[in-house]
């Protein structure tokens, strides 16, 4: 448990100071790490039991499989002479798995390579209720280091990502160099921290446990959702803004339905004292962000003049079109990484010049779930379906606050996903396996 878990930790931590798994050299780190911990994983589980267990590696092999049969089976070769124009490779196979770029392919497929392991690595190996509770907090207490690095580097250094690179737009916080990914990470926190939060607050509704024992918890979820609006996460802000409306209105209600033999005004002493606390916590978080309040509501007033005037939101464009994408390869896809040469095809009439020419080039679909069935089809969106609703539905059928909880930010995550792009991200992705690989196992242990 702790050798296995600590590598899962410590991979997504340096996946998350690399650039969020962006930098040059993250994809070998995070992906050497990975194997490492399902080596040791299957290790000493054979050391323990004298069986090899391959069953969590299941969807690594599947998906390699794929990958691997894509790689042999190349749709497309570049034209010489002309950088990104492609013609169809003869003799290639269509109902087989394909990719359009094989470079392309090997480099996308290493998160997702990666995750897989990860997951099944930790799957493998039986996790007690302290253990996982103590993952959990070790990744929540990295998160909370993340965010006091990035208001340090907010109030010193605001336009250069950890210091070090110049972003003239302020997209960045901390090590994540896109507000959005920031925002998916802080979903996931979030989560965590108002778990322990309201399994103290449970605790003491039945007279096991001190009321101060939730400030703990609903303090860090109240300090790292208050770094949302540095870089301006605007669907971040709503989002965990709904958690943490949630959270205040269940709180309340438990407070004032505790089996505890405390007067009404008492209870309501409580009440105020929370939301006190919420609110000073607020307005230091607006303070500190007020500089870059302006900036993103003009940028707001922009959006919302074009949809006043009947243009279509880019997100929903580019879920169409990739879409559109994935119904002329609906079985195997086009190939892991193969949107950003395939999706012209398929645009519209957006983000061109006055003469009709691309000039931006989509890489991501802002719609996570509408490009993996463009890059894998029906096949890898049923795998990671299959995969995803195991785990999750193990969760919801807990009985602990804390796995409910960490289990419906993840939902909320594959919800963001719609919209944005948070599996495309090695750091989130990572966390999201790492969680989703915990929670629900203690339960499944006890009765194997």
């Amino acid at each position: 448990e702790i050798l296995v878990g600590g590598l899962a930790l410590v991979t997504v931590a340096i996946t998350t100071w690399g650039f969020a798994g962006r930098a040059s050299w993250a994809p070998t780190t995070f992906t050497s790490l990975s194997v490492l911990t399902a080596i040791l994983s299957i290790a000493l589980c054979y050391w323990e039991t004298k069986k090899i267990i391959w069953r969590p590696f299941i969807p690594f092999i599947v998906f390699t499989l794929l990958v691997g049969l894509s790689l042999l089976n190349p749709s497309h070769t570049p034209v010489l002479d002309q950088p990104g124009l492609w013609s169809v490779r003869e003799g290639w196979i269509k109902w087989l798995p394909a990719t359009h770029d094989r470079a392309t392919t090997l480099q996308r497929m290493l998160p997702w390579v990666s995750a897989l392991l990860l997951t099944g690595a930790l799957q493998a190996t039986v996790f007690s209720q302290k253990s996982s509770r103590l993952l959990w907090g070790a990744l929540l207490a990295h998160g909370v280091l993340v965010s006091l690095v990035g208001i340090y580097f907010h109030v010193t250094t605001p336009y250069e990502t950890l210091g070090l690179i110049r972003d003239r737009h302020g997209y960045h916080f901390a090590s994540f160099v896109y507000r959005n990914h920031w925002a998916a990470a802080t979903i996931l926190l979030v989560s965590i921290s108002l778990g322990f939060s309201f399994s103290a607050l449970n605790r003491w509704a039945r007279d096991r446990g001190h009321f101060d024992a939730i400030l703990g918890g609903f303090g860090i979820a109240l300090l790292i959702a208050l770094t949302l609006p540095i870089p301006g996460s605007r669907s971040g802000i709503i989002v965990v803004g709904g958690i943490l409306f949630f959270s205040v209105i269940k709180l309340i209600g438990v407070i004032f339905t505790a089996r505890r033999s405390h007067s009404k005004g008492a209870k309501w002493l409580r009440v105020v004292s929370i939301t006190l606390f919420a609110s000073l916590v607020m307005t230091g978080g607006l303070v500190l962000t007020k500089s870059s309040f302006g900036q993103h509501w003009e940028r707001t007033k922009r959006q919302l003049y074009g949809l006043s005037s009947g243009q279509a939101d880019l997100r929903i464009l580019f879920s169409r079109d990739t879409l559109r994408m994935a119904a002329d390869r609906p079985v195997w896809g086009w190939g892991v990484g193969s949107l950003g040469n395939v999706f012209p095809r398929y645009q519209g009439d957006y983000l061109r010049d006055v003469d009709g020419r691309i000039n931006a080039r989509l890489i991501h679909a802002h719609n996570d779930w509408a490009q993996i069935a463009a890059e894998t089809g029906l096949v890898g969106l049923g795998l990671f379906f299959w995969f995803i609703f195991v785990r999750i539905r193990a969760g919801l059928k807990s009985t602990s606050h804390l796995e409910r909880w960490i289990t419906g930010g993840m939902i909320i995550l594959l919800l963001y996903a719609l919209v944005e792009f948070p599996l495309h991200n090695p750091a989130v992705l990572l966390m999201l396996c790492v969680l989703w690989s915990t929670v629900g196992r203690v339960a499944h242990n006890a009765k194997t």
